[in-house]
């Protein structure tokens, strides 16, 4: 018997009281209730902190009835420092309406001199790594003060995409910086890039295919994503932190495509999702989420831990679930459609060897996440009933973690599909 055969059997095995519609998607309208409510328990809790702050003039100008400002994802970052180098009045300002805003507030500059205000833009300084006052009450006329100098500062709004609305950072921050460094490390260069208007549109158009293949998943999406950062470099993928919780980074490149974004939105944005729902984590975890696997027992030989494990395969069924519909639905040109067979493929193969290393786990999860997994079980059998004779005889065999378009068109001549 195969891996694919051994695994769905351990669902025969499997104890939970659930059972779950043989013939259905994933059930992504069942998320945005328990969705909400963990925004607003996030929410919450960053309100109560910055509540025990010192009561600043910004601060004290805030909505406290909205939990918009409190999930502003560099206030998250702000949080897990030790000694933030951006003070909690410059990340929140756009959170208070210019007649109301305090004429003088403390502001600093990264090593180039840009001043970010997190959902307004930047402000150009003379002098980098140096703090200022900023006078910001009027929506386009802005002063900086510095020593005895009083300066205009032009301000270079941002880009912000409006399903969701997500910020489209154009820098790092020294928020951003920081907390890279210390998930990171020292040696971990990560290049930042302003899309071009053809990103933008890619990505625009693979949130609409995410929007017909469900419409409660896009609706997830646009809960939870409020920043984009671009990123490039030959060493990193697109990831998000909770740290900097509502953040995507996207590795993305004039030659990426439709297909691309499909994957990587649903990816990322999931790993979002799945980070809000497990805000309680003894929800779906029996132990510490970050117990490695090994520890439990049964000859496991993967690095992962109980949570990083959940993660893959949870977004692994919402790659796969938006990139075989995202083929259904006969939106795409031959290359593209091409393109997203062979990463449907690649996400199918990932997803049944790390659901068989879930199966196995299944004690380390809650009756609620073993809902969940037989969920997944019924998933994977769905796609591998529909593609497997599409997908298998395509070769991989100089594919690397990530799948790469062009070693694939290398390897593989197609048809029509």
């Amino acid at each position: 018997m195969g891996l694919f055969g051994r695994f769905f059997a351990y669902h025969q095995v499997i104890k939970v009281k659930a059972t779950a519609n043989k013939g259905a998607e994933l059930p992504c309208d069942e998320l945005l209730a328990p969705l909400s409510e963990s925004i607003t328990i996030m929410g919450h809790s960053s309100k109560i902190a910055v509540a025990k702050q010192a009561s600043t003039l910004v601060t004290a100008r805030l909505d406290y009835a909205s939990f918009q400002p409190f999930m502003e994802p560099l206030l998250h970052g702000y949080f897990s420092l030790p000694n933030p180098q951006l003070g909690i009045d410059q990340l929140l300002l756009a959170y208070v309406h210019p007649a109301d805003r305090p004429d003088r507030v403390r502001v600093r500059s990264d090593a180039e001199g840009y001043i970010y205000f997190p959902g307004i833009g930047y402000v150009r300084a003379p002098v980098g790594l140096q703090d200022y006052f900023i006078n910001a009450t009027h929506p386009d006329d802005w002063r900086l003060s510095y020593k005895s100098l009083d300066l205009p500062a032009a301000i270079h709004r941002t880009l912000i995409f409006q399903r969701p609305v997500a910020e489209l950072a154009g820098r790092l921050d020294l928020i951003t910086e920081d907390v890279l460094l210390q998930e990171c490390g020292e040696g971990s260069k990560i290049s930042v890039f302003a899309p071009a208007s053809d990103i933008l549109v890619m990505i625009q158009l693979a949130m609409e295919l995410i929007e017909q293949v469900s419409p409660a998943l896009r609706e997830a999406i646009d809960l939870v994503t409020r920043r984009f950062v671009f990123i490039k470099g030959n060493e990193i993928d697109s990831f998000t932190t909770n740290r900097l919780f509502g953040t995507v980074f996207l590795k993305a490149s004039p030659n990426s495509s439709v297909p691309f974004f499909v994957e990587e939105l649903s990816h990322q944005c999931g790993h979002l999702i799945l980070s809000a729902l497990t805000v309680r984590p003894s929800v779906f975890y029996n132990c510490s989420p970050l117990t490695p696997l090994e520890e439990l027992g049964g000859q496991f030989t993967d690095y992962r831990t109980v949570e990083t494990l959940f993660h893959a395969v949870f977004t692994e069924c919402l790659m796969s679930e938006c990139l075989a519909a995202s083929m259904s639905l006969n939106a795409l040109q031959t290359r593209d459609r091409q393109e997203t067979l062979g990463r449907l493929a690649f996400v199918m193969a990932r997803l049944q060897s790390d659901l068989h290393t879930l199966v196995r786990a299944q004690t380390a999860y809650t009756e609620h996440a073993n809902r969940w997994i037989v969920i997944f079980l019924h998933h994977c059998r769905k796609m591998f009933r529909k593609w497997y004779s599409k997908t298998s005889l395509l070769k991989f065999r100089h594919q690397g973690y990530s799948f790469d378009r062009d070693t694939f068109f290398r390897e593989n001549c197609l048809g029509i599909v």
